[in-house]
């Protein structure tokens, strides 16, 4: 009987497996370059029966199995990476249609007014911390409502709304525990 999990253990046995995710992230992991799984579901079939993999239980199962989501977490080296420059950022966003999108109402605004940016940057940090620090934080992509509150709308504005635009937009690799210095970016972006 084979054992197999979607990450690891299976065997290269046609011309496809040649471009195979997992065989790429063992190189990229040898020669020290970040390499990040795009969260999309797996389907396998074992045994001649289907089954699919969350997206949440790929972070899990791969550290079941022995093997690091995130390149030279085993070693314990952080991943090098490096912000970036915020004015060329926003110039960027500022070409995104989606990213253009979002503006704050006269009834953002004025709750703003009211609370005052300490409260503001309070709820923000909040937010953060329970919706985007996790190394697989629940929903990923999905966890920021789209209105609702100023800093929704703000995380949306800066791509600062999930782990995958923190990792496209900011250079922030996901996969990882965020640092309380990479929350606090996220929160004054």
């Amino acid at each position: 009987m084979v054992v197999w999990n979607p990450w690891h253990g299976c065997h290269k046995i046609s011309p496809g497996c040649a471009n195979c995710y997992v065989y790429r992230r063992d190189e990229s992991i040898r020669c020290g370059v970040p390499f990040a799984f795009r969260q999309t579901g797996a389907v396998f079939i074992k045994e001649g029966k289907v089954y699919r993999l969350e997206r949440k239980l790929h972070i899990p199962q791969a550290k079941k199995s022995g093997y690091s989501y995130t390149p030279g977490s085993n070693s314990g080296a952080a991943i090098k990476y490096q912000l970036p420059d915020r004015n060329e950022l926003f110039t960027r966003l500022s070409r995104s249609d989606f990213r253009s999108r979002f503006h704050l109402t006269e009834k953002d605004k004025a709750y703003v007014r009211e609370k005052g940016m300490d409260t503001i940057r309070s709820h923000a940090r909040d937010f953060v911390e329970k919706r985007l620090s996790s190394e697989a934080p629940e929903n990923d992509g999905k966890q920021t409502p789209m209105k609702g509150h100023p800093v929704f709308i703000a995380q949306h504005a800066t791509a600062c709304c999930c782990r995958g635009c923190l990792e496209k937009w900011h250079n922030i690799p996901s996969g990882k525990v965020l640092t309380q210095a990479e929350q606090e970016y996220i929160i004054y972006s």
